[in-house]
């Protein structure tokens, strides 16, 4: 039996609220981060899913080197529906408080 894909109210959008859903996974995600200021919409790339971090290590003999694992840069709008993402948060402000609770383990940021 194939799952129903239900929109939850508080989102835009389904394809906002799957990448929502994909926070610490590898691909594309969007975070919602808590700051003095309010809530901030990141969208963020990430390279190996943060569960698999643990697994990376140096190789004998590979160069010295840093690699960027995850990349973040800020959103107002849905990159779906073009929605103002503010609105989104003003209107179920719970929602979006426990999402950032939910993210803090993925936020890269200072």
């Amino acid at each position: 039996m194939k799952d129903t894909f239900i929109l939850n109210k508080a989102f835009c959008c389904a394809g906002f609220q799957h990448r929502i859903e994909a926070a610490g996974k590898r691909g594309i995600a969007i975070l919602v981060h808590k700051t003095a200021g309010g809530i901030l919409f990141l969208l963020q790339s990430r390279g190996i899913a943060i569960e698999d971090g643990s697994k990376l290590a140096p190789m004998p003999g590979a160069p010295d080197m840093k690699i960027n694992i995850s990349f973040d840069i800020g959103l107002q709008y849905c990159p779906w529906c073009g929605r103002r993402l503010q609105e989104l948060a003003e209107a179920s402000p719970r929602v979006f408080d426990d999402l950032s609770e939910k993210h803090k383990h993925c936020y890269t940021g200072p």
